[in-house]
């Protein structure tokens, strides 16, 4: 495989590597290791998937406590999480360090180096924030360069994986968090074979043990994009640890559009959004005919980024033929589709399509909040099951090993 080469800072080698390997990113920004928050905020807000095919959830707290809160928290409930930090901001989290040390949490923490402010504030470059932890518990790892960065920072994450012990990768700040060099980048997929799942399927059922008796955990994956490399799809599922669920999804405009994510819509007439849709339906047919996955998620996803940022009333009504075509490939496949309550905002995908599916045979469908934030996790269930049995449904669905499950409405 030939070698990629990229231009880029400390700091953006550590966000890259880190993203492969995170669900969840507790973050609060301190200089200089503010840009690798930064850098996984806005990856996740344009849907790029890390090597679990999933976008990373980002969660920025009030403190640097807050932020190792979250941490543990997460950690704690089985999802892969990391955070960025450096000087006092990484002493606040040494309360929440020993803890999870002390239950074998595989956390990680990317800290760009800075002096520890005394009797002034400063911002000068040396390890006495790293120092300060030597006693927590974690491991600890020093890259030297943005190269050292790119590579240790893949270490850190899958030695706490495979060793469930929780590593500290640093670097100098300013110097190698600043440092801009040409440099060779890990693929995704590399990455995604050097990953120990059956340690990942530990921590799963650790925190199915801890807190079964409160809440119902499933392990699942959302395959983003598969239709643009069903091959590495099928790599990466054939590497998976055994799931529950699998959702499908399409975030992206389409071949036409080169791909470009929807997010990045540009405002413009009936004719192009039209074109949009278009293009978007033909990747999700694609994904339809291929068919690894149990449900087709936020079908009318277009919607979202055309009518709620720029207020338009838009709809599928031009492309039901598209859209008849892909339940009349799935339907026959046992496979279902998601009803998403779009936190509050306009069903996706809305009656008229619910009908349509319902219409046509279909009787699986999901129901999913899509909560960028905690506060959304649930949200508008209740009123979306009232939809769907306003649209003929009588059972809504949920999976367990692959297997759906009926609940009634």
């Amino acid at each position: 495989m030939a070698r990629k080469f990229k231009t880029m800072d400390g700091n953006n080698a550590a966000a890259y590597v880190s993203y492969a390997f995170t669900e969840v990113a507790g973050i609060y920004p301190i200089t200089p290791s503010s840009p690798m928050a930064d850098y996984v905020d806005q990856w996740a807000a344009q849907g790029r998937k890390n090597i679990f095919g999933t976008t990373v959830k980002v969660i920025e707290m009030q403190s640097e406590a807050g932020a190792a809160g979250a941490v543990h928290g997460s950690l704690a409930a089985g999802a892969l999480t990391t955070t960025y930090t450096a000087s006092q901001g990484l002493l606040l989290m040494i309360p929440n360090m020993y803890k999870m040390a002390g239950e074998l949490l595989p956390s990680v923490i990317h800290v760009s180096a800075r002096c520890v402010a005394t009797h002034a504030l400063n911002i000068f470059g040396d390890h006495s924030d790293i120092y300060a932890c030597r006693q927590t518990g974690y491991a600890m790892l020093c890259s030297n360069s943005p190269q050292e960065v790119m590579d240790l920072g893949a270490v850190a994450h899958l030695s706490a994986i495979h060793g469930k012990v929780p590593f500290l990768h640093f670097f100098d700040g300013f110097r190698t968090s600043h440092e801009i060099q040409k440099i060779e980048v890990l693929d995704y997929d590399d990455m995604s074979r050097l990953v120990d799942w059956d340690a990942v399927r530990r921590q799963f059922r650790q925190a199915q043990e801890q807190w079964g008796h409160r809440i119902t955990l499933r392990l699942g994956a959302e395959l983003g994009e598969a239709a643009m490399s069903f091959q590495r799809a099928e790599h990466l599922m054939q590497n998976a640890p055994p799931l529950d669920f699998v959702i499908g999804s399409v975030h992206m405009a389409g071949k036409k559009f080169h791909h470009k994510d929807l997010y990045y819509i540009e405002k413009a007439d009936e004719a192009y959004y039209d074109s949009i849709i278009d293009s978007y339906l033909e990747d999700v047919l694609a994904l339809a005919r291929w068919g690894e996955f149990q449900v087709l998620g936020h079908l009318t996803l277009p919607l979202r980024y055309i009518n709620e940022n720029y207020g338009e009333h838009m709809t599928f009504a031009h492309h039901m033929d598209q859209v008849e075509e892909i339940f009349r490939t799935i339907i026959p496949k046992g496979l279902g589709i998601e009803c998403n309550t779009n936190r509050g905002n306009e069903s996706l995908p809305g009656a008229d399509i619910l009908r349509l599916y319902r219409r046509l045979g279909g009787e699986i469908i999901t129901l999913g909040s899509d909560a960028h934030r905690p506060e959304d996790v649930g949200c508008f269930i209740r009123q979306r099951q009232e939809l769907l049995r306003e649209c003929g449904f009588r059972y809504f669905t949920t999976f367990t090993g692959g297997k759906p499950e009926f609940k009634e409405l």
